[in-house]
């Protein structure tokens, strides 16, 4: 007589079931522990601004200088954006200078926001005293 697989589940208590060599065997090739993270290879500078464009982000300063120094990246991007991305790649890149104060004014909100939360806590801490 041949048991269904379902009863032969249900007969066999779990922690029994992990004696079965079979069933080492087959433990022993599954990983239990995640592999070490290993950061990839950072794209190139090309396909980040790509990206960007795309999603109708600003692009940084630090690409927008690449991508000047570089015509080779620049021709590559125009072949490979529709028209109303490369148009608005050539904005962004004829207003670098908008750009980098606007950066720098968000580096000096984002280090005065970060001095005044020191601050903060330092005033909490003293408190708890």
């Amino acid at each position: 007589m041949q048991w269904p697989l379902s009863m032969i589940e249900y007969s066999i208590d779990k922690p029994q079931i992990l004696q079965f060599e079979d069933v080492q065997v087959e433990l022993k090739s599954v990983p239990f522990t995640p592999a070490p993270y290993e950061p990839s290879e950072k794209p190139p500078v090309r396909d980040i601004v790509r990206r960007m464009l795309r999603s109708a982000r600003r692009i940084p300063v630090r690409e927008l200088d690449h991508m000047r120094d570089h015509p080779e990246d620049m021709e590559w991007l125009e072949r490979k954006v529709k028209p109303r991305f490369w148009t608005n790649f050539l904005e962004q890149l004829r207003n670098i200078e908008k750009t980098r104060e606007w950066e720098e004014e968000q580096r000096i909100m984002r280090r005065e926001f970060e001095e005044e939360e020191a601050k903060q806590k330092e005033i909490e801490s003293m408190g708890d005293r």
